[in-house]
C-alpha cells in the first residue's frame, strides 16, 4: 500500500495521527532576550558589546548546537542569533528545519551570520524562512540596525504566510480547503507576490492543473535558482506526469542546495518506490527519519513502508518507539480507510485490528469498532458487523450513527 494520509472517506472516521499540540502564550515570551549561538571566546565579546550599546535586548550565550532547541523552550527568547561558521553545515540545516517545524517556536525571530554568505545559507533561508542573513563584519558595524530589520521581517510576514500558519495552529484535523480558498482570494489580489506565487502554484498542483503549476515554479525559479521550494514543486508534478529520473534529478539539486530536508527526502524515497528500487526507496525513508526524528510523517511514512514490504512486525514495533498508543491507532485506523475506499476489504480489516490491538485504553476504540463494523458491512459480514456495532455502543452509548446502522443491520438480518 502507497503510504498516503488519508482523513475522512464517507461514513468513517478518522482518528488524529497526531493530538497533541503546543501553542506558546504571547506573555510568555521574552521580547527582550536573544539566545546567541556560537563557540567559546569566537564573537562573544564583539556581539555583548554591540548589544549593550544599540540594542536593549540581554544575551545569552550557548555553545552546544545539540542543546539550542532545549535551551530555546526553556528561556523563551524572543530572538535567535545563530554563528553559522563553528558548526557542521548539516547541522546548522536540520537545526533550522527543526525549528521551522515547532509550534512552540513559531514567535522566534532568527537571524544567522557568517563570515562568509554561501549558495547553501541563502537556499536554507529560502526553504526554512530565517528571517535575516547577515555577514559577521556587521556583528560590531550595525548589528542593531540588522536586528532591526530582522524584527520588522518576522513581524510583517504576508497575510498569506500569516492566514495559514492561523489555520494550521488551531485546526483539530486538517482544513485544506480553508488554506486553498485563502491562497486563491490572495493570489487573485497580490499575483507578483512571491509567497503569493509560489502557494497557487501548489494548489494549482493539488486541483490537477500540472501544466499552470509547472509554469509558474520554472517562472520563480528564473528569477531564482535556489528557490527549493519551487524545484520541490518541479520534483512533485514530475513524479505525478511519470517522469521519476527527471523528478530524482531535481530533488537532488534541491538537496543539495539545502540537505537533509526530510520532507524531500521522502519524496525521494517516493521516487524509488515507484521505480521498484525498495533499497533505495528504504535507504531514504530512514534517512528522512534520521534527519528528523520529530517530524512524525517521516515516522508514519517510513513505518507503512516497511508495512508495505511485509515487515508489520518491525514496523509496529518502530511506531510504538516512536509515538504515543493513539497516534499508533491512528496511523492503522487511517491507512484502513484508505484501503476500504479502495475496496481492499480485508487488508482494512488487518488495519483496523492492528488499530485496536494498540489501544490500552477505551477512549478511542468506539470509533474504530464502528469503522470496522463499516467494513465488514461492505463485506457482507453482518454478524461480525453487528457484534463490533454492539462493542461500541457498550463503550458509548450515545454513539448516534452506530446506533443507526445498528438499527439498518438488524433490519437487513432480520432481528427485531
Amino acid at each position: 500500500m502507497k503510504p498516503e494520509k488519508e482523513k475522512k472517506i464517507g461514513g468513517e472516521e478518522a482518528l488524529p495521527e497526531s493530538s497533541h499540540h503546543e501553542h506558546q502564550k504571547r506573555e510568555d515570551i521574552h521580547l527582550n532576550e536573544i539566545l546567541i549561538l556560537t563557540s567559546v571566546g569566537g564573537h562573544r565579546e564583539k556581539i555583548t558589546q554591540t548589544l549593550k550599546k544599540d540594542c536593549d535586548l540581554n544575551s545569552i550565550y550557548i555553545s552546544d548546537i545539540n542543546k539550542t532547541i532545549e535551551m530555546l523552550n526553556r528561556t523563551k527568547c524572543g530572538f535567535f542569533l545563530h554563528d553559522w561558521d563553528p558548526y557542521d553545515k548539516l547541522q546548522n540545516h536540520q537545526l533550522h528545519q527543526r525549528i521551522a517545524k515547532m509550534e512552540s517556536l513559531e514567535y522566534l525571530c532568527r537571524i544567522v551570520f557568517s563570515t562568509k554568505l554561501t549558495y547553501d545559507i541563502f537556499a536554507l533561508t529560502s526553504d526554512v524562512r530565517i528571517d535575516r542573513v547577515i555577514t559577521a563584519a556587521s556583528l560590531q558595524l550595525n548589528l542593531g540596525t540588522e536586528i532591526n530589520a530582522a524584527k520588522l521581517s518576522h513581524k510583517s510576514k504576508s497575510p498569506l504566510e500569516q492566514k495559514i500558519l492561523a489555520i494550521h495552529n488551531q485546526r483539530v484535523e486538517y482544513e485544506q480547503e480553508k488554506i486553498d480558498t485563502f491562497v486563491d482570494d490572495y493570489y487573485a489580489n497580490f499575483p507578483h507576490h512571491p509567497v503569493a506565487k509560489i502557494e497557487y502554484a501548489n494548489l494549482r498542483y493539488r486541483q490537477g492543473k500540472l501544466d499552470e503549476a509547472e509554469e509558474m515554479a520554472l517562472g520563480l525559479l528564473k528569477a531564482n535558482p535556489r528557490n527549493t521550494r519551487a524545484l520541490t514543486l518541479v520534483s512533485r508534478i514530475l513524479m505525478k506526469q511519470g517522469r521519476l529520473d527527471e523528478a530524482f534529478q531535481v530533488l537532488e539539486q534541491a538537496n543539495f542546495l539545502s540537505p537533509k530536508n526530510s520532507s524531500r527526502l521522502l519524496l525521494l524515497g517516493e521516487v524509488f518506490y515507484k521505480k521498484g528500487d525498495m533499497d533505495k526507496a528504504r535507504s531514504y525513508y530512514k534517512e528522512a527519519v534520521g534527519s528528523d526524528p520529530e517530524n512524525k510523517e517521516a515516522v508514519v511514512a517510513y513505518a507503512n513502508f516497511e508495512m508495505d514490504q511485509e515487515n508489520a512486525n518491525e514496523a509496529i514495533e518502530f511506531l510504538q518507539q516512536q509515538l504515543s498508543e493513539e497516534e499508533v491507532a491512528g496511523v492503522f485506523n487511517n491507512n484502513a480507510i484508505h484501503l476500504v475506499k479502495e475496496k481492499k476489504y480485508d487488508e482494512g480489516i488487518k488495519f483496523y485490528d492492528l488499530a485496536i490491538n494498540a489501544l490500552k485504553t477505551d477512549a478511542f476504540k468506539p470509533m474504530i469498532f464502528f469503522n470496522l463494523a463499516m467494513a465488514c458491512k461492505y463485506k457482507k459480514d453482518y454478524r461480525r458487523a453487528l457484534d463490533l456495532l454492539n462493542s461500541a455502543l457498550e463503550l458509548k452509548p450515545d454513539f448516534e450513527k452506530a446506533g443507526r446502522q445498528r438499527e439498518l443491520l438488524e433490519k437487513m438480518s432480520g432481528k427485531k
